[in-house]
This record gives C-alpha cells, structure tokens and sequence, in this order.
C-alpha cells in the first residue's frame, strides 16, 4: 500500500508499506533525551516494502497521524505528521 506523509522540513513523502503488529499497546511518554518517544500508547506499525533511498525502514504512526521512525524500538523519534493512506 502506498502512504505519504509531511517530514519535519514540510516536505511531502510517500513510501510503500505494509502494516505489522510489533508489540502490545500502552501509552507514550516523551523522553527528555533527544525529543525521542517510548511506547506506551497505542501505535500502528508499518514496514517498507519497497527499497528506496530514505534509511529508514520502519514507521509507527500514533492516533493523530504523527510519524515516528521506529527501527530503534523502543525509542521512537517523530520524523513527520499528516500520514495518509494514497491506495
């Protein structure tokens, strides 16, 4: 399925991922260290399916459609908002 969302910069993405469980829910708090986020609330999880130039693989996206690279669980650091499914 293809996404797109707006990065920090305001510039438009789009990826082609696919959804996965990862871990069960609880509630987020933001970590003082580096703006970077920790699981405890409810998250979806996705994962590229297609390679492309970005480093990043995976993206967990909260309730209010904010984007967080979420390759280094379970610290999550927000890269974006407004993700939409373009499918």
């Amino acid at each position: 399925m293809k996404f797109s969302y707006q990065d920090l910069a305001g510039n438009n993405v789009e990826v082609e991922c696919e959804s996965y469980t990862h871990i069960p829910s609880g509630t987020a708090a933001k970590s003082t260290e580096g703006g970077n986020y920790h699981l405890n609330e409810n998250f979806s999880f996705f994962k590229k399916t297609e390679a492309d130039s970005m480093p990043i693989y995976r993206f967990a996206i909260d309730r209010n459609s904010n984007v967080f690279n979420s390759d280094e669980l379970p610290a999550l650091a927000q890269i974006g908002t407004d993700w939409k499914n373009l499918d």
